[in-house]
């Protein structure tokens, strides 16, 4: 079995590395990355990890016109290219934790054709990412994750603005044979199943991804700052609710309030107590006895 990961990169350089040896530790055979115009070094840490092998490196700029559109059939053709069992579809700031520590021991891999992997957003304190040096299977209880997520969430922020966006549930992301796919969805939370072709879809119960969309202050200030471009570029696509959180942040930064929003998403020791005590905030390794080893239907 191979497994290849699409890694989707903008200004995550001090992420980067760590996310790639990441997934070469738990079984990926083949990193594909794609950097959307980083402007903070993470080009070069890809430049340095494509020269080294077998990492293989898509140089694109998402401030080029319609570029985004073309995201979908893009990254389809590259993970259908890449003669692998499995892609998983993945961003910089998003770690896959296998139960056992390889994604090839996943159950649902002998099942099903696509797995859409639960996503959690990891906490922040006041002192930094909730989140171990060590993140193997002997760790999964370091690891803390934000799991009950706020209905209709969109809705809930616009009524409640100072509830901090961490504390929402994203959308998963998918594990798909790329066989069986037509395409990946934007953003890689889905695939579009070839005609005639019925996916056998599951939520895998020995799977999970640890998502870090905040860790300090200058990496989420200098990514905001850098999406205007982005948007400006393809108005057209950045309609409806899509991206949505990063309009909103792009509208704080403008009006002077983007450090209040980081320091919201910053819980204190207090609030992170009780967070836990609501079973709001548990580790990985008890998101894993909870499910009891039975994958859920997608």
């Amino acid at each position: 079995m191979r497994v290849a990961a699409h890694l989707g990169v903008k200004d995550e350089a001090s992420l980067l590395a760590r996310a790639i040896d990441h997934l070469y530790s738990i079984g990926v055979d083949q990193v594909i990355a794609t950097d959307m115009g980083s402007t903070d070094g993470s080009l070069e840490i890809l430049r340095r990890y494509r020269d080294k092998g077998p990492l293989q490196l898509v140089e694109l700029d998402d401030r080029a016109p319609d570029m985004l559109h073309e995201w979908s059939p893009r990254v389809t053709a590259l993970v259908k290219a890449a003669n692998v069992d499995w892609a998983i579809f993945l961003d910089a700031d998003e770690f896959p934790l296998p139960a056992t520590g390889s994604i090839k021991d996943c159950r649902a891999l002998a099942t099903a054709d696509v797995l859409l992997i639960d996503r959690f957003n990891v906490p922040l304190s006041p002192a930094g990412i909730l989140f171990p040096d060590a993140v193997g299977p002997g760790a999964h209880a370091n690891i803390s994750l934000i799991v009950e997520p706020i209905a209709d969430f969109h809705d809930h922020l616009l009524a409640n603005p100072d509830t901090p966006w961490i504390r929402g549930v994203p959308m998963p992301k998918a594990l798909a044979r790329p066989g069986a796919m037509a395409s990946v969805t934007v953003g890689g939370h889905d695939v579009v199943a070839m005609e005639g072709v019925s996916l056998r879809k599951v939520r895998p119960a020995d799977l999970v991804i640890a998502h870090l969309p905040f860790t300090d202050r200058s990496r989420f200030v200098s990514k905001v700052e850098n999406v205007t471009s982005t948007i400006r570029a393809n108005p057209s696509f950045f309609q409806g609710r899509i991206a949505w959180h990063w309009r909103r942040w792009l509208d704080q930064h403008r009006d002077g309030t983007i450090d209040a929003e980081f320091d919201r998403q910053a819980f204190s020791p207090g609030a992170l107590e009780d967070l836990r005590a609501q079973g709001v905030i548990i580790d990985a390794a008890s998101w894993f006895a909870r499910q009891a080893g039975v994958d859920r239907p997608a």
